[in-house]
């Protein structure tokens, strides 16, 4: 298996996540500043060890977030059920509550997860992997770079499908 566990439980890739993608680079700078502003944001005191994650089916560190979410909690309570997309009630009101958030990343999670249907996970997560990437110097990039993080060239403006 290469990066199908980065394969969200809700249809996003983990691997364009910026706390994965600061955890993974173990870039505490950045992991600190999520920490902070969560904590600003919440009232809620975070730490760093509070929002490292290594990706939702990754059986790694989880951030809160992706701890305590009810989607990902759904799935595990489901037979045989890993991914939204192998739900018969896709979409489910949980998850077009969580599309509807928002957040930009989160509107294409149904037509990830239909996607993820028709193509399999292993082209899926392989897709993904591409299009998250850098086109100039191949580096990872996260939902919401403005540029690339190696390169500084300027994000591809259709990273979004929507």
């Amino acid at each position: 298996m290469g990066n199908e566990n980065l394969v969200g439980v809700c249809g996003l890739y983990c691997g364009a996540c910026s706390i994965y993608r600061a955890t993974q680079d173990k870039n505490e700078e950045k992991l600190q500043d999520f920490a902070e502003g969560m904590t600003n944001k919440t009232g809620q005191k975070f730490t760093v060890d509070d929002v490292r994650c290594d990706g939702c089916l990754s059986n790694g560190r989880l951030d809160l977030w992706c701890r305590n979410c009810q989607i990902r909690v759904c799935s595990k309570l489901q037979s045989g059920k890993v991914r939204c997309a192998d739900c018969d009630e896709l979409p489910c009101s949980r998850l077009t509550r969580f599309q509807n958030d928002g957040m930009k990343h989160h509107l294409e999670i149904v037509d990830n997860l239909k996607i993820l249907q028709r193509v399999g996970i292993r082209d899926w997560a392989l897709t993904e992997e591409k299009r998250w990437t850098c086109p100039h110097c191949k580096a990872n990039l996260s939902w919401y770079d403005a540029e690339c993080p190696d390169c500084k060239a300027p994000r591809p403006v259709d990273l979004f499908r929507l």
